[in-house]
């Protein structure tokens, strides 16, 4: 069988992730395949079980645009320490899908990377879309030239300048981690500086709600 450029491949497929965490977990080992470098040649990687299966994980849930993704060939696009960039190209032309694989101390760590070749920015709206480095790149057949650039423009929008219900839900949702922060116990300095959210906000949000933040050391309150 052969990889995107004609490379020859060892078979390296989320569906062969799996099944070798699968019997690492039973034996208490870690994960070795070898696997064909996207650049040509072939290069062995020894990952921990858990790491296995994030990246099967990730990409039958972000690459399986295409029926059958799971067992799809892959192949290995750099290696920089304990971070490894896998990549695959669908048929559908709109990629290529890259994500990068790190374990350090802790969980495992899987990103989708821009669809640029080389690139180590974060991609912004899922698996094959540029970052705004790189909205300049040859778009899918029939689609307009600012193809990347809107979808990364979306993106943002929905992250950082959410309107209408989105709207709603994220001032919901920063309401609630600064309410439950101070009853936590937190400062208004310290949920500033976790949050990024200027003391301003932090005092507005708290100022709109007095009646939310639960009583100290109230002798009169009774259990019912």
């Amino acid at each position: 069988m052969t990889l995107e450029g004609g490379t020859a491949v060892t078979g390296l497929s989320a569906a062969r992730l799996t099944r070798l965490a699968a019997e690492a977990f039973a034996t208490g080992g870690s994960v070795s395949f070898t696997a064909p470098r996207y650049h040509g040649g072939e290069t062995t990687v020894s990952w921990a079980p858990e790491t296995a299966v994030a990246v099967a994980g990730h990409i039958c849930r972000s690459w399986g645009r295409e029926a059958g993704v799971g067992t799809r060939l892959v192949a290995v696009e750099c290696e920089r320490g304990f971070a490894v960039t896998l990549r695959y190209t669908p048929a559908a032309g709109d990629g290529p899908y890259r994500l990068r694989a790190a374990q350090p101390p802790g969980e495992p760590k899987v990103i989708e990377l821009c669809g640029h070749d080389g690139c180590d920015c974060p991609a912004p709206a899922g698996p094959g879309t540029r970052c705004a480095f790189h909205v300049t790149d040859p778009v899918p057949a029939g689609e307009e030239r600012g193809y990347w650039g809107r979808l990364a423009a979306e993106a943002w929008a929905a992250t950082y300048n959410p309107r209408g219900e989105r709207a709603r839900l994220a001032d919901n949702e920063r309401r609630g981690v600064i309410i439950g922060g101070i009853v936590s116990g937190l400062t208004e300095e310290e949920l500033c500086r976790i949050t990024g959210i200027d003391l301003l906000e932090v005092k507005d949000i708290l100022g709109a709600v007095p009646s939310e933040r639960p009583p100290e050391d109230d002798d009169e309150y009774t259990e019912m």
